[in-house]
């Protein structure tokens, strides 16, 4: 879905990253973006069966997913169309009462807690993210707003099952999935795109602090405008053909210019497509990865590769020479104390013995070369 959305051609850009992000950071959406994901499950359900004529065929390569993983595909698609109930606001609620326990009545110091002394304790630019998104994801689910907007639908695609111990009836004591909200709920969807950007000595007005050093220092930007900036760029370079370059610095919609405008070429459009997906083969694998990754072509062709840290050791000898793999540090996960997330460091740079050590300048990320 978060392929299918950028794909949607027809569908304004700026409208297009909102719903994205929506979608991908929000437990809560707007009544629009719950149609839209409706009607697009709808075509994924197609897509899963053979339909050759969905934008993602030429990108997503589904023939090393057996019948029976095809068949769950599609009915998580199913379960996202908006007359399937979820209760995305008493499951948040539920699950919120667990994680704090008898903290929970003093919540609102709890989320200060965590963001001073876990999110933005160390280097970095988390503070992005204002004390005020954060509390509000940490109590709502809700993480990117924009304006006067009303989120109130519950984002379907959130839903997953874990394996639960029944309690009570004639099959107490037997094990069976049980459907809920299962994700994160202490560090948020900030870090991954809004707090950092490509090309920063060209945007630095995105990092303008004002009162630096006095008690009012505060950011002029937040971290879901560097979000919805970092989604233009990329997508604006797919459809356009070049960089997306600020006409103001502060104002992250001024690169469009005329492109918002309806009389755009969409020849130039689709040809530039064409060209920055070209190469490119998304290939979905289900089980063990150790096992599966006999299915997927020779890695001696990956420039670049992001994977779970306890996955690194997979990669030796498959891929290209000066191939860059990165890794995850832990800076950001807040339940860990300072101690845990250096130890989480030399964990995985103890999994990644058998590459070598590179220079990185994304946040909370290690950098290895093959």
């Amino acid at each position: 879905l978060l392929l299918r959305i950028p794909f949607d051609w027809e569908l304004p850009l700026r409208q297009r990253c909102a719903a994205w992000l929506e979608v991908y950071g929000n437990a809560l959406v707007q009544g629009r973006t719950e149609q839209y994901v409706g009607r697009l499950a709808d075509e994924l359900v197609d897509f899963v069966g053979g339909d050759d004529e969905n934008p993602l065929a030429d990108v997503v390569d589904l023939s090393s997913l057996k019948y029976k993983e095809r068949d769950l595909l599609s009915a998580a698609f199913v379960s996202w169309k908006p007359t399937q109930p979820f209760d995305i606001n008493d499951l948040w609620e539920r699950r919120l009462r667990h994680q704090l326990g008898n903290r929970y009545d003093a919540k609102g110091g709890v989320f200060d807690w965590d963001y001073r002394y876990g999110l933005i304790a160390g280097k970095g630019d988390a503070d992005l993210v204002h004390l005020k998104q954060y509390k509000r994801w940490r109590e709502t689910g809700v993480a990117f707003e924009f304006g006067d907007c009303t989120y109130d639908a519950p984002n379907r695609t959130l839903g997953s099952y874990v394996e639960g111990l029944l309690k009570q009836g004639v099959n107490r004591g037997l094990r069976r999935e049980v459907k809920g909200f299962w994700g994160d709920m202490s560090v948020g969807p900030y870090c991954g795109l809004g707090i950092d950007v490509r090309n920063r000595s060209e945007n630095a007005g995105l990092f303008e602090i004002h009162d630096r050093g006095h008690a009012t220092e505060r950011r002029r930007h937040n971290a879901t405008e560097i979000a919805m900036f970092n989604l233009l760029a990329d997508l604006y370079a797919t459809e356009k053909g070049e960089q997306y370059v600020l006409d103001r610095k502060n104002d992250v919609f001024s690169g469009l210019g005329s492109y918002l405008r309806k009389d755009r070429d969409a020849l130039e459009q689709a040809e530039n497509i064409v060209e920055s997906l070209d190469g490119i083969s998304i290939i979905p694998l289900c089980g063990n990865l150790e096992k599966e990754l006999h299915k997927v072509p020779l890695l001696d062709v990956v420039d670049l590769s992001v994977m779970s840290v306890d996955k690194i050791k997979l990669l030796q000898g498959k891929l290209k020479p000066g191939a860059r793999i990165y890794a995850e540090t832990g800076q950001f996960l807040v339940p860990l104390k300072k101690e845990e997330k250096a130890t989480f460091v030399d964990r995985v740079k103890e999994l990644a013995a058998g590459f070598t050590p590179a220079k990185c300048e994304v946040a909370a990320t290690l950098a290895f070369t093959n």
